[in-house]
């Protein structure tokens, strides 16, 4: 931030780079930081979508929570308790297709989940089939790296 104000003070005597200078600095330092957590082990997790009517019924009472004054703003906690109870037993859909409409996979009971293409080097299958596709046991798939 005190870059961004010295960039706007010096701009109009032509001198803003020295404080864009500086926002490179800082916003390289936070990518820095940013791939070092990436690269831990087990630093994502995925976790399944949810049905709209939960995540409207959170984002209301979480504000609900915020916003009111007083002890009636305990009253929060139920029905976010409630979404967080309707996300979690929400089913998954038994057909799934990416948004662009090249992957396809189709949950199938005796082989487990079938996707429409060979999923090597694809990163974008192996999250498809890790956030949405639950194994035959019910417990989510494992997170790995492809590479």
């Amino acid at each position: 931030m005190p870059s961004a104000i010295l960039a706007a003070a010096l701009a109009p005597f032509g001198g803003e780079a020295l404080g864009l200078w500086g926002i490179t600095l800082g916003l390289g330092a936070i990518l820095d930081v940013a791939t070092h957590v990436v690269d831990l082990p087990h630093s994502i997790r995925y976790i399944k979508a949810s049905p709209p009517r939960a995540l409207g019924i959170l984002a209301t009472s979480v504000l609900f929570g915020i916003l009111w004054r007083g002890r009636m703003r305990i009253l929060a906690v139920i029905p976010a308790f409630a979404a967080l109870v309707l996300w979690n037993n929400f089913p998954q859909p038994d057909v799934l297709i990416s948004g662009d409409g090249r992957l396809i996979g189709v949950m199938v009971r005796a082989r487990g989940f079938s996707m429409s293409r060979k999923a090597r080097g694809l990163w974008r299958a192996v999250g498809f089939k890790m956030t949405d596709a639950p194994s035959l046991s019910g417990r989510r798939m494992g997170i790995c790296r492809l590479g």
